[in-house]
């Protein structure tokens, strides 16, 4: 690779350290999202109902939530090449144990290992872009980001839906391990921690610095809660988008898994519009608080009207679009994140965020699986557990309830930083 880049060269270079590190979000999304159009299957080969199956998908957040603040440390520690290329490993590896998992317990751990390596996907292309773009360009990438996560979501559930019916779940995942095989190849051989000529600060004594940055986030009261903002916004996501949700459509208006994840896509589709379009208005009005309560109000009235009310399919797809919509308020949050923290404590706080992000998935799927298997009243067809829609609509409270509470952290409780940085908010 050549070290030396024009201007013109050097942006280019840019895009496509951008695009790989991004790629790997994507990826990591098709996997989270994959066993949302296996539950049947599942269910049948590993005899499972739906709060087993709900705690076994999750397995994929016990491990994605907890190792988002040492992935933001190891950033920190290591830089974005080494981490991203070691832990897109350990996702490829989670994924073939999982197709080829026999018991429980193997699919489990291969749920957790998918986790482990994907927890660091989402905020490795956010600190390349703080090192190889200027700073007015962080809002509108951060919600890029988003968008490609929600094109691997579409692809890990329309794509592999088809898949699933044609080749069966084991061998659909198995193409997503090559795919994923591809992937390290190409990070290793190209992305670059710093542009050409930048001056790295230099590294504490293992330890040091981590604490030091643990205690420089921890100190402020709204690193906790823009958290909670963020897990709120983005409960939908990791609960009904990217598992419960096609189930429901498909009890809802009696289609087959694949036209339910196609009318899921829709959803995807508004949270790859939304993010990078709130973050481009946020800076445009110089603005935070106001695009993350509106964020949440649209979303929880467009869940509401989605979950209980009768309504001609056109009319669903389009408050299907508003609810992806609605989660976009997450994508900002990251940028109020970099407002609120230096340079050189700001990949532990991206991390210390993101926690709060997928832990609702973590927490969301089995309770959902718990509520929605309180109602079952026994119906067994061809081994797979069979639910009414009433299960699912009482069940599935939860998630207009957390978009509301989005509108509330948003409207009253976060403070407005005008998209300045630490240190010129008072300027």
């Amino acid at each position: 690779m050549k070290k030396s880049f024009t201007s013109k060269g050097q942006t280019c270079y840019a895009l496509l350290i951008l695009i790989l590190a991004v790629s790997f979000y994507l990826y990591e999304y098709l996997l989270q999202v994959s066993p949302s159009v296996m539950t049947a299957p599942l269910m049948r080969d590993f005899q499972l109902n739906a709060a087993i199956i709900g705690a076994m998908v999750a397995f994929f957040y016990y491990a994605y939530s907890p190792m988002q603040l040492p992935g933001g440390l190891l950033y920190d520690r290591l830089g974005p090449r080494k981490v991203i290329t070691i832990f897109m490993m350990i996702c490829v590896l989670g994924a073939y144990l999982f197709a080829h998992a026999q018991t429980y317990a193997v699919a489990a751990l291969g749920r957790f290992l998918m986790g482990v390596g994907g927890a660091v996907s989402f905020v490795g292309p956010l600190i390349l872009a703080t090192r190889w773009f200027p700073a007015k360009y962080f809002a509108p990438i951060s919600g890029l980001v988003q968008l490609l996560g929600a094109v691997g979501a579409v692809l890990g559930q329309v794509v592999l839906s088809h898949l699933v019916q044609q080749r069966g779940w084991r061998s659909a995942m198995m193409d997503a391990v090559f795919l994923g095989l591809i992937l390290v190849v190409l990070v290793a051989l190209i992305v670059r921690d710093y542009p050409k000529g930048t001056k790295v600060p230099p590294k504490e004594k293992l330890g040091q610095g981590e604490w030091h940055n643990l205690k420089a986030i921890f100190a402020n009261k709204q690193t906790f809660i823009l958290a909670f903002y963020s897990f709120f916004s983005w409960f939908p996501i990791t609960v009904f988008a990217a598992f419960w949700g096609v189930t429901f459509l498909s009890s809802k208006f009696g289609v087959s898994t694949s036209h339910a994840a196609q009318m899921m896509a829709v959803v995807w589709l508004g949270v790859a519009v939304g993010s990078p379009l709130f973050g481009w208005w946020s800076e445009k009005i110089g603005q935070r608080n106001f695009p993350l309560s509106f964020a949440g109000l649209i979303g929880g009235i467009a869940a509401v009207f989605v979950i209980y009310f009768s309504l001609p399919v056109w009319l669903v797809l389009i408050l299907l679009f508003v609810l992806g919509v609605g989660t976009s308020g997450q994508a900002l949050s990251f940028a109020v994140v970099r407002d609120m923290n230096n340079n050189n404590v700001v990949g532990t706080a991206m991390g210390f965020n993101n926690v709060a992000v997928v832990a609702g998935g973590a927490l969301g799927q089995p309770l959902v699986g718990y509520l929605v298997n309180l109602g079952w009243h026994g119906h067994i067809i061809k081994g797979v557990h069979v639910y009414s829609l009433s299960d699912y609509q009482q069940a599935l409270v939860v998630i207009p309830l957390s978009f509301f509470m989005c509108f509330i952290f948003g409207k009253f409780l976060i403070e407005e930083t005008h998209c300045k940085r630490i240190g010129e908010i008072n300027d």
